[in-house]
């Protein structure tokens, strides 16, 4: 029989510090800052060549290699620089006014110009306060302007986001880059010819994407690595170390495009307007289903709480949201940029390039991804962010205690999980797989215990020195939840015996969430945490639903791993302080579960003014023969970086294409034969953007299906 031991809170500090040998008021270090500027002096230069159809691009469209360049500006004989490749989302390429600028067209996409009284929307120089920092820390930055052919255009059924043309035109640059480093002949703009000879270390590149550039950067990576590739051979020795990307879409291509093998982070703005699914996290979740992966490299979530979409760039002048779901805005709706944005992205951006491509100096910035440290000072000032976390995907440096894929009450180990006064489920279907677990307004032993090993021998965990695992908060209303969710942790070992509890919220400040779309958390707790068990016979982890009076969580991933040798002390005050019992005072509001769902959006109106056949159409190469759609709006449909879609009874066809000449009132989908014939006679139409559960903009047509052309 298990026993419980009880500690008064008090006793349960002077335990874990004793035995830790360290006091009660030891701190353990933040994460360094990274985001203050370099001591190097920057240089700056654009490079634009003309436009022409370069086929290792796009095949049929005229594209260019546009892009603003920064870098040290003094360079010592023999010095290599690492080199970072940004590229921005999807976005309008013409614009009206200036700060805030009104980006209402896409005439220069297939032009090469703008309208009367318009200018070229620079989506590059966005990030100019990013190139400009890490060129100060002694890297090269390249943030790569996508304008024409590909940024406001229609893809294609095998492409639809045009995120392999993107992942092939960071490529192309990294061609010519590698050519001007090895052979000389750059621009002007950059120095001159020789100006470059020598001065990248193309071991140590780097890949920043923002929206669809995000799944363009992965694109990249994945097509340079493809068994016979073109790209080796056109960009000797690149190694891409390091890809970090900003509310990033996901799956608008034919491939499914991961990271393995390379450091990635993905930053999810939690007010994202635009990607409001949040999608970007899918291959974290992805990833961490994978059993090997070499080099063994960490992989992060970033939640930024408060942040939109848009103002990450700087040149994204209009705010995609105009509000949160929960938490407050760091951003202005009104106004046309977010300083704390920027702020965060300097800190969080230049943390991961430095610690990953700049040597072991600067390894320590890779801190602010961990959550067993202390988000840095400047993190920590601006605003909230929640962090998930694994050092590896690589399944052979840890044990999987449960990973919740078996049916319900059965472990990933194939033994009985034990529960009392919960209700649990796991969900199996799709990504993420986890455990729903929901516990009542009562004072009894409600607990989940997830078993290791059979109670009656358990199993060695010696050789482990942490305990990690991932929990979210169900969607809530937080107009009534306005406290955290708290509970404790043990460790069972085969005598019965269970450790002193550690609480979540001494790693974890579980609240929100912030937007409908679950994300997780990850704790990681040294196994130091729990003293008084034999981790020798160790058989589970106890999860105690004791702190908070009823809630609901999802739990995954809870595993045992290797503990990093420059390991924090663990109990530090603000840790301690979670130890002790919450106050009790009639003020204090209590942790309420609600269910109530996010407002849909407000549709628009649209009307559907043309149904043809075309003969041949290369959006579907699977099926010549087609019908068109177009569709005209009072206003402009946006340009987005989450797809426009048709919905057609409910059924759903991507890839709506503006009109030819960049006007955004216009929209045009293609549905193949195959699928006209199937549609329902009287079927409801309308567009959204998103195929999500819950569209990000949906625009409702009076008008109801018909085969009819017209």
């Amino acid at each position: 029989m298990v026993v419980r031991l009880a500690f008064h809170s008090i006793i349960t500090v002077f335990l874990l510090c004793t035995i830790s040998g360290l006091p009660a008021a030891a701190q353990a270090e933040p994460a360094p800052v990274a985001s203050q500027p370099g001591l190097r002096a920057v240089a700056t230069g654009e490079y634009k060549f003309p436009a022409a159809v370069d086929a290792s691009v796009l095949a049929q469209v005229p594209t260019e290699l546009w892009a603003r360049a920064w870098w040290p500006k003094d360079r010592t004989a023999g010095e290599k620089w690492p080199i970072v490749f940004l590229l921005h989302g999807n976005h309008a390429t013409c614009g009206l006014g200036s700060r805030p600028r009104s980006d209402s067209g896409c005439g220069y996409t297939l032009t090469g110009s703008c309208g009367d009284g318009e200018t070229v929307v620079p989506n590059h120089e966005g990030y100019a306060y990013l190139g400009t920092l890490l060129a100060s820390h002694g890297l090269i930055a390249v943030s790569i302007n996508a304008n024409r052919g590909i940024t406001c255009s229609s893809g294609e059924e095998s492409d639809w986001g045009l995120n392999l043309a993107r992942g092939r035109l960071i490529l192309r640059h990294m061609q010519a880059w590698s050519a001007w480093s090895a052979e000389g002949g750059a621009p002007e703009s950059l120095g001159g010819s020789e100006a470059l000879r020598g001065s990248v270390d193309w071991a140590r590149t780097g890949l920043f994407g923002h929206s669809r550039g995000g799944e363009g950067a992965r694109a990249a990576y994945d097509l340079y690595l493809d068994p016979g590739s073109p790209w080796p051979a056109k960009i000797p020795g690149a190694r891409v170390r390091a890809i970090f990307e900003v509310g990033a879409v996901d799956g608008q291509t034919n491939r499914t495009l991961d990271a393995v093998g390379t450091a990635w982070n993905q930053l999810l703005p939690m007010c994202d307007g635009d990607v409001s699914d949040l999608e970007g996290r899918l291959p974290f979740e992805r990833m961490m289903a994978m059993r090997s992966e070499r080099p063994m490299t960490p992989k992060s979530l970033t939640m930024v709480w408060g942040a939109n979409h848009n103002f990450f760039n700087t040149e994204w002048q209009r705010s995609d949201s105009d509000r949160c779901q929960g938490g407050a805005p760091i951003f202005d709706p009104d106004a046309s940029s977010s300083e704390a944005q920027q702020k965060i992205a300097r800190e969080l951006v230049a943390a991961f390039f430095r610690s990953h491509l700049n040597g072991p100096a600067e390894e320590p910035l890779g801190r602010a991804f961990d959550p067993l440290w202390e988000p840095s000072a400047a993190l920590s000032a601006v605003g909230r962010v929640d962090r998930d976390f694994a050092p590896t995907i690589d399944q052979s440096l840890f044990a999987r205690v449960d990973d919740f894929d078996r049916p319900t009450g059965m472990s990933s180990n194939g033994v009985a999980n034990a529960a009392n006064l919960i209700t649990v489920r796991n969900q199996r279907d799709g990504r993420p797989v986890f455990s729903e677990i929901s516990w009542g307004d009562r004072s009894g032993d409600a607990y989940l215990q997830v078993n290791w090993a059979e109670p009656a021998g358990g199993r060695d965990a010696r050789a482990f020195g942490l305990l990690s695992f991932r929990v979210a908060r169900a969607p809530v209303n937080p107009d009534v939840e306005s406290t955290s969710t708290d509970f404790s942790i043990s460790l069972v070992d085969a005598s019965g015996m269970m450790s002193p509890s550690v609480q979540l919220s001494a790693f974890v400040d579980l609240a929100g969430p912030p937007n409908p779309t679950i994300t997780f958390q990850t704790a990681r707790i040294p196994l130091n945490a729990f003293p008084n068990v034999d981790l020798a016979r160790l058989v589970g982890v106890r999860f105690s639903f004791d702190r908070s009076p009823a809630g609901k969580i999802e739990l995954a991933n809870v595993r045992l791993g290797a503990a990093p040798s420059d390991m924090p002390p663990w109990q530090t005050a603000q840790r301690l302080s979670a130890l002790r019992p919450p106050p009790e005072s009639p003020g204090r509001p209590r942790s309420r579960l609600s269910e109530a769902a996010p407002a849909p959006p407000i549709p628009s109106t649209a009307r559907l003014i043309s149904t043809h056949r075309v003969s041949h159409s290369r959006y579907f190469s699977t099926s010549p023969e087609a019908f068109d759609l177009v569709f005209l709006a009072a206003r402009r449909f946006p340009v987005q970086d989450a797809l426009p879609y048709l919905s057609i009874g409910g059924r759903l066809f991507p890839g709506g294409r503006y009109a030819r000449n960049g006007e955004l009132r216009e929209l045009t989908f293609t549905i193949p034969r195959t699928a006209w014939a199937t549609l329902p006679e009287g079927a409801a139409v309308r567009i959204q953007y998103g195929a999500g559960r819950s569209p990000g903009r949906i625009w409702e047509v009076p008008t109801r299906f018909s085969r009819a052309e017209r």
